[in-house]
Protein backbone atom coordinates (compact mmCIF):
# COMPACT_ATOMS: atom_id res chain seq x y z
CA UNK A 1 0.00 0.00 0.00
CA UNK A 2 1.29 3.44 -0.96
CA UNK A 3 -0.60 5.73 1.46
CA UNK A 4 0.40 8.86 -0.46
CA UNK A 5 -1.36 7.53 -3.57
CA UNK A 6 -3.95 5.42 -1.82
CA UNK A 7 -3.12 2.48 -4.07
CA UNK A 8 -1.88 -1.09 -3.73
CA UNK A 9 0.71 -2.75 -5.96
CA UNK A 10 1.88 -6.35 -6.16
CA UNK A 11 5.32 -7.30 -4.83
CA UNK A 12 7.54 -10.01 -6.32
CA UNK A 13 6.51 -13.51 -5.11
CA UNK A 14 8.00 -14.51 -1.77
CA UNK A 15 10.89 -17.03 -1.86
CA UNK A 16 9.78 -20.62 -2.36
CA UNK A 17 10.45 -21.69 1.23
CA UNK A 18 7.96 -19.08 2.46
CA UNK A 19 5.23 -19.70 -0.11
CA UNK A 20 3.42 -22.17 2.18
CA UNK A 21 5.22 -21.52 5.47
CA UNK A 22 3.53 -20.55 8.73
CA UNK A 23 4.62 -19.61 12.23
CA UNK A 24 7.15 -17.07 10.93
CA UNK A 25 7.91 -13.54 12.12
CA UNK A 26 7.50 -10.38 10.07
CA UNK A 27 9.00 -6.93 10.64
CA UNK A 28 10.14 -3.78 8.82
CA UNK A 29 13.59 -2.26 9.28
CA UNK A 30 14.89 1.01 7.92
CA UNK A 31 11.49 1.92 6.51
CA UNK A 32 12.08 -0.05 3.30
CA UNK A 33 13.13 -3.62 4.21
CA UNK A 34 10.42 -6.19 4.96
CA UNK A 35 11.86 -9.19 6.83
CA UNK A 36 10.41 -12.72 7.03
CA UNK A 37 12.06 -14.69 9.81
CA UNK A 38 12.07 -18.36 10.81
CA UNK A 39 8.81 -20.32 10.79
CA UNK A 40 7.87 -23.86 9.86
CA UNK A 41 9.57 -25.20 6.74
CA UNK A 42 6.80 -26.59 4.50
CA UNK A 43 9.36 -28.79 2.74
CA UNK A 44 10.46 -30.65 5.86
CA UNK A 45 8.09 -29.69 8.67
CA UNK A 46 10.78 -28.46 11.06
CA UNK A 47 11.48 -24.94 12.30
CA UNK A 48 13.78 -22.73 10.22
CA UNK A 49 16.64 -20.35 11.00
CA UNK A 50 16.25 -18.75 7.59
CA UNK A 51 15.80 -14.99 7.13
CA UNK A 52 14.86 -13.17 3.92
CA UNK A 53 13.92 -9.57 3.25
CA UNK A 54 12.24 -7.55 0.51
CA UNK A 55 13.94 -4.29 -0.44
CA UNK A 56 11.73 -1.50 -1.72
CA UNK A 57 14.82 0.00 -3.34
CA UNK A 58 15.67 -3.03 -5.49
CA UNK A 59 12.11 -4.45 -5.64
CA UNK A 60 13.64 -7.86 -4.95
CA UNK A 61 13.87 -10.45 -2.17
CA UNK A 62 17.31 -11.05 -0.64
CA UNK A 63 18.86 -13.47 1.86
CA UNK A 64 19.96 -12.21 5.27
CA UNK A 65 22.05 -14.04 7.90
CA UNK A 66 20.25 -16.95 9.52
CA UNK A 67 19.06 -16.68 13.12
CA UNK A 68 21.18 -18.41 15.76
CA UNK A 69 18.33 -20.77 16.74
CA UNK A 70 15.64 -22.53 14.78
CA UNK A 71 12.28 -21.18 15.88
CA UNK A 72 8.62 -21.06 14.90
CA UNK A 73 5.55 -19.45 16.48
CA UNK A 74 7.73 -16.87 18.25
CA UNK A 75 7.52 -13.17 19.05
CA UNK A 76 9.18 -10.48 16.93
CA UNK A 77 9.46 -6.71 17.23
CA UNK A 78 11.56 -3.71 16.18
CA UNK A 79 13.16 -1.33 18.67
CA UNK A 80 15.82 1.21 17.71
CA UNK A 81 15.92 -0.17 14.14
CA UNK A 82 16.95 -3.56 15.52
CA UNK A 83 14.96 -6.75 15.04
CA UNK A 84 14.30 -8.79 18.18
CA UNK A 85 12.93 -12.35 18.32
CA UNK A 86 12.12 -14.39 21.41
CA UNK A 87 10.52 -17.62 22.56
CA UNK A 88 8.57 -19.90 20.28
CA UNK A 89 9.29 -23.53 19.48
CA UNK A 90 12.33 -25.24 17.99
CA UNK A 91 10.21 -27.80 16.15
CA UNK A 92 12.51 -30.61 17.26
CA UNK A 93 9.75 -32.70 18.81
CA UNK A 94 11.03 -32.14 22.35
CA UNK A 95 7.97 -30.13 23.34
CA UNK A 96 7.81 -26.93 25.33
CA UNK A 97 8.86 -23.44 24.38
CA UNK A 98 12.16 -21.64 24.04
CA UNK A 99 13.66 -19.15 26.50
CA UNK A 100 16.28 -17.81 24.11
CA UNK A 101 16.06 -14.37 22.52
CA UNK A 102 18.11 -12.75 19.75
CA UNK A 103 18.67 -9.37 18.14
CA UNK A 104 19.61 -8.58 14.53
CA UNK A 105 21.80 -5.53 13.89
CA UNK A 106 21.24 -4.44 10.27
CA UNK A 107 24.25 -2.10 10.35
CA UNK A 108 26.50 -5.05 11.30
CA UNK A 109 24.44 -7.63 9.37
CA UNK A 110 24.60 -10.14 12.22
CA UNK A 111 22.57 -11.77 14.99
CA UNK A 112 23.50 -11.87 18.67
CA UNK A 113 21.87 -13.48 21.68
CA UNK A 114 20.36 -11.21 24.31
CA UNK A 115 19.21 -12.12 27.83
CA UNK A 116 17.04 -15.23 28.08
CA UNK A 117 13.37 -14.84 28.92
CA UNK A 118 12.27 -15.20 32.53
CA UNK A 119 10.36 -18.32 31.44
CA UNK A 120 10.04 -20.31 28.23
CA UNK A 121 6.93 -19.43 26.26
CA UNK A 122 5.15 -19.50 22.91
CA UNK A 123 3.89 -15.93 22.39
CA UNK A 124 0.48 -15.17 20.89
CA UNK A 125 0.55 -11.37 21.18
CA UNK A 126 3.23 -8.72 21.69
CA UNK A 127 3.72 -4.96 21.43
CA UNK A 128 6.38 -2.31 22.05
CA UNK A 129 5.24 0.29 24.57
CA UNK A 130 7.16 2.81 26.66
CA UNK A 131 10.53 1.54 25.48
CA UNK A 132 9.81 -2.06 26.51
CA UNK A 133 8.67 -5.11 24.56
CA UNK A 134 5.64 -6.77 26.13
CA UNK A 135 5.02 -10.43 25.24
CA UNK A 136 2.13 -12.65 26.29
CA UNK A 137 1.76 -16.36 25.53
CA UNK A 138 1.66 -19.90 26.83
CA UNK A 139 4.26 -21.32 29.20
CA UNK A 140 5.60 -24.85 29.61
CA UNK A 141 2.46 -26.04 31.44
CA UNK A 142 0.10 -24.26 29.02
CA UNK A 143 -0.34 -21.48 31.58
CA UNK A 144 -0.61 -17.86 30.43
CA UNK A 145 2.69 -16.01 30.89
CA UNK A 146 3.40 -12.29 30.39
CA UNK A 147 6.88 -10.78 30.25
CA UNK A 148 8.57 -7.53 29.23
CA UNK A 149 12.04 -6.98 27.79
CA UNK A 150 14.07 -3.82 28.33
CA UNK A 151 16.86 -3.27 25.76
CA UNK A 152 18.34 -0.61 28.03
CA UNK A 153 19.12 -3.15 30.78
CA UNK A 154 19.06 -6.28 28.57
CA UNK A 155 16.69 -7.99 31.00
CA UNK A 156 13.27 -9.68 31.12
CA UNK A 157 10.72 -9.29 33.89
CA UNK A 158 7.41 -10.96 34.62
CA UNK A 159 4.43 -8.59 34.16
CA UNK A 160 1.31 -8.88 36.30
CA UNK A 161 -0.33 -5.47 35.92
CA UNK A 162 -3.58 -4.50 34.23
CA UNK A 163 -2.00 -4.01 30.84
CA UNK A 164 -1.65 -7.74 30.22
CA UNK A 165 -4.93 -8.73 31.87
CA UNK A 166 -7.35 -9.81 29.17
CA UNK A 167 -4.93 -8.72 26.42
CA UNK A 168 -5.15 -11.29 23.62
CA UNK A 169 -5.95 -9.33 20.49
CA UNK A 170 -3.73 -7.64 17.85
CA UNK A 171 -2.41 -4.30 19.05
CA UNK A 172 -0.31 -1.30 18.04
CA UNK A 173 1.11 1.88 19.55
CA UNK A 174 0.26 5.37 18.35
CA UNK A 175 1.39 8.65 19.94
CA UNK A 176 2.58 6.86 23.07
CA UNK A 177 -0.64 4.91 23.69
CA UNK A 178 -1.28 1.24 23.06
CA UNK A 179 -4.46 0.17 21.28
CA UNK A 180 -6.00 -3.28 20.78
CA UNK A 181 -9.01 -4.77 19.07
CA UNK A 182 -12.02 -4.95 21.39
CA UNK A 183 -13.93 -7.41 19.23
CA UNK A 184 -13.09 -10.20 16.80
CA UNK A 185 -13.26 -8.13 13.61
CA UNK A 186 -11.58 -5.04 15.06
CA UNK A 187 -14.49 -2.65 14.42
CA UNK A 188 -14.20 -1.59 18.07
CA UNK A 189 -10.91 -0.54 19.69
CA UNK A 190 -9.78 -0.12 23.27
CA UNK A 191 -6.74 1.61 24.75
CA UNK A 192 -4.71 1.11 27.89
CA UNK A 193 -5.02 3.84 30.52
CA UNK A 194 -1.80 3.82 32.55
CA UNK A 195 -3.23 5.98 35.33
CA UNK A 196 -6.15 3.63 35.89
CA UNK A 197 -4.09 0.52 34.99
CA UNK A 198 -7.00 -0.70 32.88
CA UNK A 199 -8.27 -1.04 29.31
CA UNK A 200 -11.22 1.08 28.16
CA UNK A 201 -13.18 1.18 24.90
CA UNK A 202 -12.14 4.29 22.99
CA UNK A 203 -13.52 3.92 19.45
CA UNK A 204 -16.42 2.11 17.80
CA UNK A 205 -16.94 2.31 14.04
CA UNK A 206 -20.27 0.44 14.41
CA UNK A 207 -19.40 -1.33 11.15
CA UNK A 208 -19.41 -4.91 12.39
CA UNK A 209 -18.06 -7.31 9.76
CA UNK A 210 -19.23 -10.54 11.40
CA UNK A 211 -17.47 -13.22 13.42
CA UNK A 212 -16.24 -15.46 10.61
CA UNK A 213 -12.53 -16.18 10.25
CA UNK A 214 -12.45 -14.22 6.98
CA UNK A 215 -13.50 -11.04 8.81
CA UNK A 216 -11.20 -11.54 11.81
CA UNK A 217 -8.71 -8.77 12.59
CA UNK A 218 -5.26 -10.22 11.88
CA UNK A 219 -3.25 -7.10 12.72
CA UNK A 220 -3.46 -3.44 13.69
CA UNK A 221 -0.91 -1.12 12.09
CA UNK A 222 -0.06 2.49 12.88
CA UNK A 223 0.35 4.34 9.58
CA UNK A 224 0.70 8.11 9.09
CA UNK A 225 -1.01 8.94 12.37
CA UNK A 226 -3.87 6.50 11.87
CA UNK A 227 -4.66 2.98 13.05
CA UNK A 228 -5.35 0.53 10.22
CA UNK A 229 -7.12 -2.77 10.91
CA UNK A 230 -5.96 -5.57 8.62
CA UNK A 231 -8.42 -8.43 8.29
CA UNK A 232 -7.87 -11.95 6.97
Amino acid sequence: LDPSRGAWRALPPVPREYADADGFGCAVLGGCHLYLVGGTDPRGGGAMRRVVFYSARSNRWHRAPDMLRRRQCFGACVMGNRLYVAGGESGGGGGGGLRSAEVFYPAKNRWSFVAEMAAAMVPFVSAVHGGRWYVKGLGAQQEVVSQAYSPETDSWSVVLDGMVTGWRSPSACLDGRIYAADCKDGCRLRSYDEAADAWTTCADSKQHQGSSQAAEAAAIVALHGRLCVVRN
